[in-house]
C-alpha cells in the first residue's frame, strides 16, 4: 500500500485505478498493483476478493513468461471479429464436381437407421435445443433429414443483384415482426446473411414500412449504417479500427461521470430531475440549447427576426473603425483595376459556388486583418496571413488588411499613456525615428550596423501600399518580404536594417516595380520620414492595437477573432455561410449597404475591443466548484427587493462568485469592488433585442491552499446571508481585518447578530477554516470571479462592471436553458428557500463541461431524431423501434443510457450485434434500438451477403472450460471460404494453428469437412450424421503496434527517412528474460538476460503526415533516433505539441535522447515525436550524399518468387 503523495510515483500515466462501487471510503483504502494473466482463473478469483476487500487496484499484464514453473499458460483474448467470406462470386466459387453419381449427404443416410439424436442442425433447425420428449424429437429428425438437402442447396444460392435491391428492407421486416427475441433474431440474420438472403428476398413488404424507411433516408446517411452511442458519446462501431477495449473504457468513464453528477447534485435535486438533467445531457448541447434545426417555418421566423442585425450571434469585435492611418490595407475588391473583370452581381457569385467555381463578385464581402510583426519568429505562419493568402489566390471576394506591431513596443506605449494620463483615443503613440534625417545615408553598408526593427518594416510596407495600390502588386510584396524575413529569423540570424532593406529592394525588381538603386534609395527617404503620405504612422497602428486590446499574432474574420485553439477554416466557412444566407435573405444586395464590413460590425454582439474573455473563451472548463460557501454565503442585489411572491418565475439564475486568495495583500479591495458592483446590478439582463428577467445571487469565496487555514473572516463569509450585506461592509471597512483579527474580534463589530447566529458563525469557522482541498485544484491562484462555473481572472487584479456583465452575457444562454429544463422541479418564489441558485449554477457548469469535450465528440442520439422524425411525419407506433429495461420508478441510482440506429443488413450491424445482447442482458442498460433500413440497395460492396460474421464478446466465457472462441455452423458445402480476421489495427496477429488452407476452405461430400477429412484420417465407422464436421483455427496475438507521427520543428515538416529503435528502459527490474533450466541433479539454474539496450524493433519516419509504426508488447519502452546513424547526428528530440498542423515547441529542457512509450493496454493511441536540428545542421540531408554504391556480379541476380 502506499500513501496519496507517493502513490503517483507508482502509477504509469492515465492508469486506472479501479475500487468497488460498495466501498465508501475509497480514499483511505489500499491501493495493490496486480500483475497477472487476465485471462485465468485465478486471476478472476483473485480480482473478486481484493475488490470485496475494498482495495484500490491497478491491473497490469505481467508480460511475457519464459519458464513453465511459474504456469505460463496464455490468455484467451476477446473483442476480436472473425469473417468467412464466399469467394468472388462473379468467377468459379461453386465446388463443381458433380452429384449424380455419388449422391449428396442426406441420400448418404439411411434415414430408417436413425435412433440417436443429431446434435448438428438439420434443415436450420437444431433439434437438441427444442421442448419435446426424445420420441418426438426422433420422428421430426427424420422429416428434417429428408428436407436437410433441399435446404441445404437453398441457403447455399446467391440471389441475383434485381433480388437483392430491397434485401435491407426485407431483412428489417423479418426482424421486426419476429415472434421470438428481436435481437437474437437481429444477430442471426446480420451474422449470416449468406444463408438466409435467398430466403429473405422472398418476403413481401408492407407499403407503410416502405414509407418508413423514405421518411428515415437523412437518418441513413448520418449514420452510415450504424450510430451506437453510450449516452449520447458515439461509440465508433462502424470504423475498421474499432477496438471493445475503447468501448470499455467509455462504459467506465461514462458511468463515472454519472456517479460523480448524482453526488454533486444529489443534495438539491430529486432522482427524477437527476434522469431528467442526464436526458438533457444524453441529447447534445443543440437539444439542450434549443437550437436543433427544425422545419417549423414559424419557429425558423421568429430566429431570423431574433437576430437580425448583420452581425449574427457571433461575437465580433470593431476593428474597422477608426482605422486610418493605421490599417495598410493591401487591396479593395471594389475600387482596384485588377478586379475590374469581375461581376457586380451577387446572382452571378451564387450561380459561380452552385458549379464549384469560387464566388468572384466586386463587393468586399469578406475582411480579413492580420496583426502582426514581421520580424518576429514563425510571422509567415499567422493564421490570419495564410487564411487570407490562399482566399485571395482563389479569387474568392476578400480584402486584406495588415495591423503591424510588436508586442515590446505596445508595452512601451501603454506604460506612457499611464504615465502622462493620455485620454484621448486617437493620440498617437510617440516613435522614435528610424533614419536621422540631417544623416547622409546613401549606401546600403551604412545600415548593417543598426538593427532591424517593426517599426522600420511597417514604414516599407505602407510605402508600397501608398505607391502601387490598385495594382495587385501589395499583396505580393508582402508575402515575398515575410518569406524573406522568415528565413533570417528561423535561422537564427541577427537581421539588420540593411538587410531589411536589400530584400526590399530585391523583391521590388522582382516584381518589375523599380530598379534595384532606384529602391534602395526610396527605402532610405522613407524611413528618414516617420509619416507617409498618406498619414499613414507606426504610432497610430500601436494607438489603435491599444485601444482595441489586440497584439501582435491575432487575426479577425468580419470582425470574429481566429483564435490560437480554433480552426481558420472551419471560422471562414462558418462566416460564409452566415454572408451568402444574408445575401439569400436580401440583407445584402449588390448596392446595400454600402459597407458589407460595416454593417457587420453593427449590432449587440460587436464589441468595441477584445476583452480577454472573449480571445480565450474556450481554453478553460468550467469549474464545478465544491466548497464550504453554500447558499448560506449567498448575497442577492438590491434589485432583489423589488422581486413580489406573485412575480413570474426568472428566465434565467446567475451564482456570481468572487473567488479570493486570503494571503494576497489586495484581497479586501477585490472584495469591496466586487461588492459595490454587485450590489447595485439589475435584475434584467440584456438579451439580445429584448430584456430578460433574471435572479442573481453572488457570492465571497475564501480560495484556500493545501494545508492552509483560513483566516477566521472566511468563517463570516460563509455565512454572509445570515450577516447581510451592510454587516459584510462594515467588517471590510475595518483596517486590517482579513489577518489579524480573531472571530471574537469580528463577531464585536456586528452587533445586531442574535445568539444563534453567533454561534453559527463559529461552528462554521472550524469546518472551513480546516478544509483545504477543492474539487479543482488547478484553479488560478490570484483573485477571480466566476459565474455558473464560467471564470475569469481579471488583468491587472482590478474587478470591473465590463467583466462581470461579460461573464452574464456568455452564460445567459446556458442558464436559460437550463431554468426552462428544470422549472417544474424547483420553488422560486419563496424567499426563504434559494435552493435554485445551487442547483442551476451546478447543473449549469457540469453540463458546460461535457459539452465542451471535444475529444469525446458531440453527444447526440439518433433514436431521439426517429421519434422527432415520427412526430414530424404522424408515424405512430413505429415497428422498427424497440426498446428494453426503460426508466424503473423505483431506480434511485443513474443508469447508462444506451441507444443504436442501424442497418441490420450491414457489416456494422453484424459487428454490434452481440454487444446489444451484452447490454440488455448481462449489464441490464436501459437500451433503445431503431432498424433504419435503406429501401433500396444501390451497391452490393453495402451489404455482406456473402460473408458470414462472428464477434468474440462473450461475458460469459470461462478460462480453460468454456473459454472464448468464433463458431460458425450450417455453412454451405458447395462454395470455397476465405477466413479473414477483424482486428484493432494495433494488435499484430498470426495464425498459430491450422490444419487446412484458410484462404480455400471446401468441403468433400464423402469425408466431410473437418480438419480430419482433409488429412484423411476420417473413421469410416461413423455414419455421416455422427461425423464431426469440425474446422479448427488459432491465431495469437504476437505484438501490439505503437505508431505516432514525426515532425521536424526546424523545417515544419515530417524528416522522411529518419530511423527509429525501440528498446526497453533502463532501471527496472522486471526487464529482463528469465529462463529456468532443471539440473541432472534435480536443482534449478535460472538463467537472466537483461534487455537493457536491445533494440526490440526498428523503424524509418515516412514521408506522407511523418507517419512511425514499431512492435511492442506490455512494458515500459524508449523510443530512440538508431543510435550511430545520420539522423542521430542531426536531430534531438524536443517536447511540445502539434495542434491542426501548427507545431509548437516547449521552452522547458527535456531529454534529447529519449521518450518513454507506456504499452499497459490493448487500446491504440497515437504519439506525437517532435525533433529539432541542432545548431549547424539546418541544412543537413538525412542521406549520405559522398556515399559510393557498389555493385558486385551477385546483386545482378534476380530472384522471382511466384506465390498462387
Amino acid at each position: 500500500s502506499t500513501t496519496r503523495e507517493t502513490e503517483q510515483d507508482w502509477l504509469l500515466p492515465d492508469e486506472i485505478v479501479r475500487q468497488s462501487s460498495n466501498n465508501e471510503d475509497n480514499n483511505n483504502s489500499p491501493l495493490v498493483i496486480l500483475y497477472a494473466n487476465m485471462g485465468s482463473k485465478s486471476f478472476t478469483k483473485l480480482y473478486h476478493v481484493l475488490m470485496g476487500a475494498k482495495a484500490r487496484l491497478v491491473v497490469r499484464h505481467r508480460g511475457h513468461v519464459f519458464y513453465e514453473e511459474v504456469g505460463g499458460t496464455a490468455t484467451a483474448l476477446q473483442g476480436y471479429g472473425v469473417r468467412l467470406d464466399i469467394r468472388n462470386i462473379e468467377y468459379r466459387v461453386f465446388d463443381d464436381r458433380s452429384l449424380s453419381e455419388d449422391g449428396n449427404e442426406a441420400s448418404l443416410v439411411n434415414i430408417s437407421s436413425l435412433e440417436s439424436l443429431n446434435k448438428h442442425t438439420l434443415a436450420g433447425i437444431k433439434i437438441s435445443e427444442l421442448e419435446m420428449s426424445q420420441m418426438e424429437r426422433l420422428k421430426l429428425q427424420t422429416e428434417l433429414w429428408k428436407l436437410h438437402d433441399a435446404q441445404q442447396v437453398h441457403s447455399q444460392l446467391i440471389p441475383p443483384k434485381w433480388q437483392r435491391r430491397e434485401l435491407a428492407l426485407q431483412a428489417a421486416t423479418v426482424i421486426s415482426q419476429s415472434k421470438s427475441d428481436v435481437l437474437l433474431t437481429l444477430q442471426d440474420v446480420s451474422q449470416n446473411l449468406p444463408s438466409v438472403a435467398s430466403t429473405i428476398v422472398h418476403v413481401s413488404v408492407p407499403e407503410e414500412l416502405v414509407k418508413l424507411a423514405d421518411s428515415m433516408e437523412p437518418i441513413i446517411h448520418r449514420t452510415k449504417g450504424v450510430a451506437l452511442t453510450i449516452n449520447g458519446r458515439k461509440v465508433p462501431v462502424g470504423r475498421p479500427s474499432f477496438n471493445v477495449f475503447d468501448l470499455l473504457d467509455i462504459l467506465r468513464e461514462e458511468q463515472n461521470l454519472l456517479d460523480s453528477m448524482q453526488a454533486k447534485l444529489q443534495p438539491f435535486l430529486s432522482i427524477k430531475g437527476l434522469k431528467l438533467v442526464q436526458r438533457t445531457w444524453n441529447l447534445g448541447e443543440a437539444f439542450f440549447m434549443g437550437t436543433e434545426k427544425n422545419n417549423d417555418d414559424e419557429k425558423e421566423e421568429d430566429l431570423n427576426e431574433e437576430n437580425s442585425a448583420l452581425s449574427g450571434s457571433t461575437r465580433r469585435i470593431d476593428v474597422g473603425r477608426g482605422w486610418k492611418g493605421a490599417i495598410l490595407y493591401m487591396n479593395d475588391v471594389e475600387k482596384d483595376a485588377i478586379y475590374r473583370r469581375w461581376p457586380r452581381s451577387l446572382q452571378a457569385a451564387l450561380m459561380n459556388m452552385q458549379f464549384g467555381a469560387p464566388p468572384s463578385v466586386r463587393r468586399n464581402l469578406f475582411t480579413i486583418l492580420c496583426v502582426i510583426d514581421p520580424i518576429a519568429e514563425d510571422a509567415l505562419n499567422h493564421d490570419g496571413f495564410q487564411l487570407g493568402s490562399q482566399l485571395m489566390r482563389a479569387s474568392y471576394p476578400l480584402r486584406l488588411g495588415h495591423l503591424i506591431v510588436n508586442n515590446g513596443d505596445l508595452n512601451k506605449c501603454r506604460a506612457w499613456i499611464q504615465d502622462n494620463n493620455i485620454i484621448d483615443p486617437n493620440t498617437p503613440c510617440p516613435t522614435d525615428p528610424i533614419l536621422n534625417r540631417k544623416a547622409k545615408i546613401t549606401r546600403l553598408d551604412q545600415l548593417i550596423t543598426i538593427p532591424a526593427s517593426t517599426h522600420a518594416a511597417h514604414q516599407l510596407i505602407a510605402k508600397v501600399n501608398t505607391n502601387f495600390t490598385g495594382q495587385g502588386l501589395v499583396s505580393s510584396f508582402v508575402e515575398y518580404f515575410l518569406q524573406k524575413l522568415d528565413q533570417y529569423t528561423s535561422q537564427g540570424g541577427s537581421l539588420t536594417l540593411g538587410d531589411m532593406v536589400r530584400i526590399f529592394a530585391e523583391i521590388l525588381e522582382i516584381l518589375n516595380a523599380m530598379q534595384y538603386d532606384s529602391a534602395v534609395q526610396l527605402a532610405i527617404d522613407t524611413l528618414k520620414n516617420d509619416v507617409d503620405e498618406d498619414g499613414t504612422t507606426y504610432g497610430k497602428a500601436l494607438r489603435f492595437a491599444l485601444e482595441r486590446s489586440i497584439t501582435s499574432g491575432m487575426g479577425f474574420l468580419n470582425g470574429r477573432p481566429l483564435l490560437s485553439n480554433s480552426d481558420p477554416g472551419e471560422i471562414f466557412m462558418e462566416e460564409q455561410n452566415h454572408v451568402f444566407g444574408l445575401i439569400m435573405k436580401g440583407d445584402i444586395t449588390d448596392d446595400k449597404p454600402k459597407s458589407v464590413y460595416g454593417q457587420l460590425l453593427t449590432g449587440d454582439m460587436v464589441f468595441p475591443r477584445l476583452h480577454p474573455l472573449l480571445s480565450d473563451s474556450n481554453n478553460h472548463p468550467h469549474l464545478e466548484l465544491d466548497h464550504a460557501f453554500s447558499l448560506q454565503a449567498l448575497l442577492k442585489p438590491l434589485s432583489s427587493e423589488n422581486f413580489a411572491a406573485e412575480d413570474p418565475s426568472p428566465e434565467a439564475v446567475f451564482v456570481v462568485e468572487a473567488v479570493v486568495n486570503m494571503k494576497r495583500s489586495d484581497s479586501v479591495g477585490f472584495m469591496v469592488k466586487f461588492m459595490n458592483i454587485m450590489d447595485v446590478y439589475p435584475n434584467t439582463v440584456k438579451d439580445g433585442d429584448s430584456e430578460l428577467r433574471v435572479s442573481i445571487g453572488y457570492k465571497i469565496v475564501c480560495r484556500p491552499s493545501p494545508n492552509e487555514i483560513l483566516p477566521p473572516l472566511c468563517a463570516v463569509l460563509a455565512n454572509a446571508g445570515v450577516v447581510g450585506v451592510d454587516g459584510i461592509r462594515s467588517i471590510l471597512s475595518s483596517g486590517g481585518i482579513v489577518e489579524t483579527s480573531s472571530l471574537d474580534g469580528i463577531l464585536k463589530l456586528l452587533p445586531d447578530l442574535n445568539e444563534e447566529e453567533r454561534e453559527k458563525i463559529i461552528e462554521t469557522s472550524f469546518t472551513t477554516g480546516s478544509y483545504n482541498s477543492w474539487s479543482n485544484r488547478a484553479m488560478p491562484m490570484d483573485n477571480f470571479v466566476s459565474v455558473n462555473g464560467k471564470f475569469y481572472v481579471p488583468q491587472e487584479g482590478e474587478i470591473t462592471k465590463e467583466d462581470v456583465g461579460l461573464l452574464l452575457g456568455m452564460e445567459i444562454g446556458r442558464s436559460k436553458a437550463t431554468t426552462r429544463l428544470l422549472q417544474d422541479h424547483l420553488v422560486f418564489n419563496d424567499e426563504n428557500n434559494n435552493k435554485y441558485f445551487e442547483v442551476i449554477s451546478k447543473v449549469s457548469a457540469f453540463l458546460a463541461n461535457q459539452f465542451s469535450q471535444a475529444s469525446k465528440g458531440e453527444r447526440l442520439d439518433m433514436v431521439h431524431e426517429v421519434v422527432r422524425i415520427e412526430e414530424e411525419e404522424d408515424i405512430k407506433d413505429n415497428p422498427f423501434r424497440f426498446a428494453w429495461n426503460m426508466d424503473d420508478a423505483t431506480e434511485q441510482q443513474l443508469r447508462i443510457q444506451v441507444s443504436v440506429a442501424l442497418d441490420p443488413a450491414s457489416k456494422a450491424a453484424q459487428r454490434v450485434a452481440p454487444f446489444l445482447l451484452t447490454f440488455r442482458d448481462v449489464l441490464k442498460l436501459p437500451l433503445q434500438m431503431v432498424l433504419i433500413p435503406k429501401a433500396l440497395v444501390g451497391d452490393d460492396n453495402e451489404i455482406p451477403f456473402t460473408s458470414y460474421y462472428r464477434f468474440v464478446a462473450d461475458p460469459k466465457a470461462i478460462p480453460d472450460v468454456k473459454p472464448p472462441k468464433a463458431s460458425f455452423s450450417n455453412l454451405p458445402t458447395n462454395h470455397i471460404l476465405t477466413l479473414r480476421m477483424d482486428v484493432p489495427e494495433s494488435w499484430n496477429i498470426q495464425q498459430t494453428g491450422s490444419v487446412q488452407d484458410t484462404d480455400n476452405l471446401r468441403c468433400d461430400i464423402h469425408a466431410g469437412c473437418s480438419d480430419e477429412a482433409h488429412a484423411g484420417v476420417v473413421d469410416s465407422d461413423f455414419t455421416m450424421q455422427d461425423k464431426r464436421q469440425l474446422t479448427s483455427v488459432e491465431y495469437g496475438l504476437k505484438n501490439l503496434l505503437i505508431f505516432g507521427q514525426c515532425y521536424d520543428a526546424t523545417k515544419k515538416t515530417p524528416p522522411n527517412g529518419l530511423q527509429l529503435t525501440l528498446s526497453k528502459k533502463k532501471g527496472r527490474s522486471l526487464d529482463a528474460e528469465t529462463r529456468a533450466e532443471v539440473l541432472p541433479d534435480g536443482t534449478i539454474k535460472v538463467f537472466s538476460r537483461s534487455l537493457e539496450g536491445i533494440h526490440f524493433s526498428d523503424t524509418l519516419v515516412m514521408k506522407t503526415v511523418g507517419y512511425w509504426q514499431l512492435r511492442a508488447n506490455p512494458g515500459i519502452w524508449q523510443l530512440n533516433i538508431a543510435p550511430e546513424s545520420r539522423g542521430a547526428e542531426i536531430f534531438d528530440m524536443v517536447d511540445g505539441s502539434v495542434t491542426r498542423g501548427k507545431i509548437e515547441v516547449s521552452k522547458k529542457k527535456v531529454n534529447n535522447a529519449t521518450k518513454t512509450i507506456y504499452v499497459k493496454d490493448f487500446t491504440a493511441k497515437s504519439s506525437v515525436l517532435l525533433v529539432k536540428r541542432r545548431k549547424g545542421w539546418e541544412k543537413a540531408s538525412l542521406f549520405y550524399e559522398d556515399k559510393k554504391i557498389v555493385r558486385s556480379v551477385k546483386e545482378e541476380i534476380i530472384h522471382v518468387f511466384s506465390l498462387a
